[in-house]
């Protein structure tokens, strides 16, 4: 392998590391946010809706309690590789609210406290994926 192949191999690699730092980011990122989001009857873990390019406009009903069917969505909507806009939105009139302290449960907020760990989850994902 001449010298040409070895730097286009190491682009290669270091592309794949670098798509899937910001897609684990990403996810952990928006997984912490849904977790730390408080629960009642579960309408406001349910109305985290993930999309590509531009926040979602309308306005879930989807009670979801455990945050599953939310972190699953968000699973399945965070692009493969790194390059695109992707969005965690809560339409729910009163998510505002929530993140300044409204329930007792997040007294702090949620996203907030997620984009403290940011640089954490970025260090982890770096580590797991190194070159």
């Amino acid at each position: 392998m001449g010298f040409s192949d070895q730097i286009r191999a190491f682009s290669t690699k270091t592309s794949r590391a670098h798509d899937t730092i910001v897609r684990d980011t990403t996810i952990a990122l928006f997984t912490n946010v849904v977790t730390e989001t408080p629960v009642d009857e579960g309408t406001a873990k349910g109305s985290w809706q993930t999309t590509v390019s531009t926040p979602a406009t309308g306005q879930t009903e989807r009670l979801d309690p455990s945050g599953r069917a939310a972190i699953a969505e968000l699973e399945a909507n965070t692009p493969a590789g790194a390059g695109q806009i992707t969005c965690l939105t809560s339409n729910l009139a009163y998510i505002e609210r929530l993140e300044n302290g409204w329930s007792m449960q997040a007294p702090v907020g949620m996203a907030r406290r997620s984009v403290e760990r940011f640089q954490k989850m970025v260090n982890d994902s770096a580590a797991r994926n190194r070159v």
